[in-house]
């Protein structure tokens, strides 16, 4: 039962081609089984993750490959890389006096983590797959107005949602996330 004002918490999912450019850049097998075992009782193993999964199903429901990138990504790639340039520009992001670059770079254009990974090709090329929870947050729902009456439409939840095309600097287009796996029109 909801009334007005409420809100419903869906959570999104990465779109089909974005995670397969994702897996082919990094050269995985989208068929890999995984299990995560704890090894801090202080940080317990996600609850809302079926294991044992595939990369693909991770990939595609769990882990954000497309948001900005923050710090601790860079920081992390930079162990990666074996290019002394891509080393040089890491080490840069990283540092103090970096961060107005990282700012230009990153954030300003919204490069998600993925685009990133296209500029750094050898520190890519090298990531272990153990690594994938450590540079990727895990995708968090989002809050929707709920837009039906639940005295004209019972058992069924209409949300509103608006899709907002922008222009970046970027070349290449985006496909950005799905938030309604099933059911929505446009």
């Amino acid at each position: 039962s909801y009334k007005a004002g409420d809100v419903v918490m869906v959570k999104p999912r990465n779109v089909d081609e974005v995670v397969q450019e994702f897996i082919t850049l990094l050269g995985w097998d989208p068929n890999v089984i995984f299990t995560l075992k704890q090894s801090d009782e202080g940080c317990p193993l996600p609850s809302d993750l079926i294991l044992p999964s595939t990369l693909h199903h991770v990939l595609t429901y769990y882990l954000d490959i497309q948001c900005v990138p923050r710090k601790y990504f860079f920081e992390l790639l930079m162990n990666f890389t074996q290019s002394d340039l891509e080393k040089e520009r890491l080490t840069e992001f990283c540092s103090a006096d970096g961060q107005d670059e990282v700012y230009t770079y990153c954030n300003r254009v919204r490069r998600t983590s993925l685009e990133v990974l296209m500029d750094f090709p050898s520190a890519t090329s090298h990531i272990p797959m153990c690594y994938l929870f450590d540079l990727f947050p895990v995708m968090q729902p989002r809050a929707f107005s709920i837009a039906s009456s639940a005295i004209a439409h019972p058992g069924t939840i209409q949300i509103l949602m608006a899709v907002v095309n922008y222009q970046t600097q970027l070349v290449k287009a985006r496909k950005d996330r799905v938030f309604v796996p099933v059911g929505w029109h446009h």
